[in-house]
């Protein structure tokens, strides 16, 4: 697959991010004392005293490196140079490494998508990084997910899955992703619950997933209804997660003695970083009697 790329020098007056380059300012501390100095000397009432070449200023605590998939970037870019909408940051190689995911700029294409690659090895102290363009253009590409040195990117149209090596600063394909996702363990055809003790009876564990683009962060959601009125205090529909990205449904099996039976309407939707979109709709029935 064919990738342009050329290495590019960042100055480091420009700053990644507060939080990914640390400041070259004195510390807040000895701002603060250098201050106060000034304004004793300034009011006479501070005589020079004897100096400690030893003795250190307070220092602040060094800033944290972020890591993972961030929103926030403050990237080192003009919005003529590059739009860029997310980052990645982590160790790569030992080296400190930032990769800034969008389009290009005003000055550039703006249905060309681009990644930088920006190296700290001497963090913060040395910037150097790499640009490459997307092998496809779909306006601005985001980080999706990071495994190792791979990063899967989704572009803005187009519904591209993208994939990009760190170490050989490839992109190594570029995929359509028109399948939504696999949403699976709703209750079968033929869902009744009896008999009608009023107990919670578990009906299904729903899961979602997808293969390309992945889940869209919050999509995945199953909602319950009723054909009979239900106490709000005392619900007759439990929906609660399962601790692993899924959805375990309870109902109560219930019904009003004057009725025809309770029919439960359960709904499973999920989307994906594309915007595909997976909906299954399954219903459970609580009978009246066991003749209906």
């Amino acid at each position: 697959m064919n990738t342009t790329y050329r290495s590019v020098i960042i100055p480091l007056v420009i700053g990644i991010c507060p939080s990914l380059l640390a400041a070259q300012s004195p510390p807040p501390e000895k701002q603060a004392i250098e201050q106060q100095y000034s304004q004793e000397r300034a009011a006479g009432a501070q005589h020079p005293a004897p100096k400690n070449p030893a003795a250190p200023y307070p220092i602040a605590p060094a800033q944290p490196f972020p890591t993972g998939i961030l929103d926030d970037c403050g990237a080192p870019f003009s919005s003529s140079e590059a739009n860029i909408v997310n980052c990645w940051a982590g160790l790569l190689n030992g080296s400190k490494t930032v990769v800034y995911a969008g389009a290009e700029g005003k000055e550039g294409d703006p249905q060309q998508g681009v990644v930088y690659v920006v190296v700290i090895p001497g963090y913060p102290a040395d910037v150097s990084g790499g640009r490459v363009i997307t092998p496809i253009k779909g306006r601005t590409v985001r980080i999706v997910a990071a495994h190792d040195a791979i990063l899967k990117l989704v572009s803005e149209t187009g519904s591209y899955v993208l994939t990009f090596d760190l170490n050989t600063r490839t992109f190594t394909s570029a995929v359509v992703d028109i399948t939504p996702p696999v949403i699976s363990g709703m209750p079968a055809q033929g869902c009744s619950l009896w008999p009608p003790d009023h107990n919670f009876v578990k009906v299904a564990n729903v899961k979602a997933t997808d293969a390309l683009s992945g889940l869209a962060p919050n999509s995945f959601k199953v909602n319950g209804t009723s054909n009979e009125p239900s106490n709000p205090s005392d619900p007759d529909i439990l929906i609660t997660p399962d601790g692993s990205g899924g959805f375990v449904i309870q109902l109560r099996a219930d019904r009003l003695g004057t009725g025809t039976g309770r029919i439960y309407s359960l709904t499973a939707t999920a989307s994906d970083e594309v915007g595909n979109v997976a909906t299954v709709a399954a219903t459970c029935t609580v009978p009246h009697d066991q003749g209906n």
